[in-house]
């Protein structure tokens, strides 16, 4: 569906759109939600049975605090840096 709405966008820019750009996108979206399915499905599958849950909260909520809290302030920092 997104690729379509990009490939239609790219009319109005003055850009050209092919059927085949849709396709390849769609079958490349397709293999990779299976290949990324499988390899969750098998992590998820391990973390459960060899951890105990409260430990794979623990993960979660600090991969989560990194991404939105200091991750952003590193970048800030150094975007300051650069300027």
């Amino acid at each position: 569906m997104a690729t379509s709405l990009i490939e239609i966008s790219q009319i109005f820019t003055f850009r050209t759109s092919d059927i085949n750009d849709i396709i390849t996108n769609t079958v490349g979206t397709i293999i990779g939600y299976f290949i990324v399915h499988r390899i969750t499905d098998n992590f998820t599958k391990r973390i459960f049975s060899n951890s105990k849950m409260g430990d794979f909260y623990m993960i979660c909520v600090s991969v989560a605090l990194i991404m939105f809290f200091l991750q952003p302030f590193i970048s800030s920092l150094l975007w300051e840096m650069v300027l």
